[in-house]
């Protein structure tokens, strides 16, 4: 009763592995952009810097040259001109 626990465990963990494997496969090849980020970049800007503008700026320039145009313009009721 006891000789088939061992293999079904070790089953289990290879294909638990092989999902996750997958899963991160896949986040590479369509990334997830989280629109949180911009505020977090503007907390670290805003170490630097105490004008609003600059601060804008700066998490939005970052994310023109992070993120394609198809998904700025998704994230905002416009598009973040260059």
């Amino acid at each position: 009763m006891r000789d088939g626990v061992w293999p079904r465990r070790i089953a289990v963990l290879v294909y638990c592995c092989v999902v996750v494997c997958v899963a991160g496969i896949s986040g590479f090849g369509s990334p997830r952009y989280g629109w949180d980020v911009l505020g977090y970049s503007g907390v670290a800007l805003s170490y630097d810097s105490n004008d609003p503008v600059v601060i804008h700026g700066g998490a939005y320039g970052a994310l023109r040259a992070a993120a394609p145009a198809a998904v700025r313009h998704r994230g905002s009721t416009r598009a973040i001109e260059r």
